[in-house]
């Protein structure tokens, strides 16, 4: 049997997009990047070996191939939709395996125990968790979601803000009993810090309208993110400590906030899954209780971790 040489997602895309009236009316309608909607339709003409839609800045139009398409495809592709839609429909209980990625002390701290929740509520329900601030592949392994923070690079991705978190500079009393707190941004320089791979070692601070960016050097390099706390515990040096862990040991004195009136930036929180059609139930279900929990837990951790 050959292969096509495009994907069944890549023809429903096209198709949102002819019936939509181009790519920005697309985009907006089924809330996706329009970068996203054109790699696919670029990747669909491709393989194709036609142009489908022509654009230029203001519109864009079918082109003949286009328009010949849409009417082969078209119906193809809405009883393919009627037909999942029927049959995820008749799925009354959730059930099935859910695999999903997190970061160490975001996957450790929220995620975790929201999931232990989420399975008693639902015992037909098996989720496969990998906590690790590698950035995984989603479509190549397999993985249903992703929780991720920071910046987003793959814009083939469906993402979903669901909350915001901020580290905070930190070491241990023991540290700073014999090196003494910095008390002004350009001090950071003359003490040891840790961190968690060599890529993070640039810091930027504000403070009101001041900001102050230093690219740092790392005595003491430490993954998953989640063995930070240990190292500045330790007192090995200072470390961006993530908020939500860290509100007990500070309350205890075991651990100082470094130059507290200075802010690391916020970071966006995402849920990331491959596509945002045909998920199963248990998916639906899962990302729905994370959307309502996450921000609650993170909250919790800020007054309580």
């Amino acid at each position: 049997m050959n292969t096509l040489p495009y994907s069944i997602d890549d023809l429903y895309w096209f198709v949102l997009i002819a019936e939509a009236g181009g790519l920005s009316s697309a985009a907006r309608q089924y809330d996706i990047a329009k970068s996203t909607l054109s790699n696919r339709l670029v990747r669909l003409e491709d393989s194709l070996g036609v142009k489908l839609l022509q654009r230029n800045t203001n519109s864009s139009n079918l082109t003949d191939a286009g328009e010949l398409f849409l009417r082969e495809v078209g119906p193809i592709i809405h009883r393919l939709e009627g037909v999942t839609s029927e049959l995820t429909n008749r799925e009354i209980e959730p059930k099935g395996l859910i695999k999903l990625t997190a970061s160490g002390t975001f996957g450790k701290l929220v995620i975790l125990p929201l999931i232990a929740g989420f399975l008693r509520n639902y015992p037909q329900v098996s989720i496969e968790a990998e906590l690790t601030d590698k950035r995984i592949d989603l479509i190549s392994q397999g993985v249903d979601l992703a929780i991720r923070i920071g910046e987003l690079n793959d814009s083939n991705l469906y993402a979903q803000k669901v909350g915001e978190v901020r580290r905070v500079l930190c070491a241990s009393a023991s540290y700073i009993k014999l090196y003494s707190l910095p008390h002004e941004p350009e001090q950071l320089m003359e003490h040891s810090f840790i961190s968690q791979s060599r890529s993070s070692s640039k810091i930027r601070l504000t403070k009101n309208d001041k900001t102050r960016q230093f690219t740092i050097q790392s005595r003491l390099t430490v993954a998953p993110s989640d063995n930070l706390l240990a190292a500045v515990s330790a007192g090995l040096g200072i470390a961006p400590l993530a908020e939500i862990q860290i509100s007990n040991f500070i309350k205890s004195g075991e651990i100082v906030r470094i130059l507290p009136e200075w802010e690391l930036p916020e970071e966006n929180v995402y849920m990331i899954t491959p596509s945002n059609r045909y998920r199963p139930l248990a998916l639906r279900l899962l990302l729905d209780y994370f959307k309502e929990n996450i921000p609650e837990r993170i909250q919790f951790l800020k007054n309580n971790g």
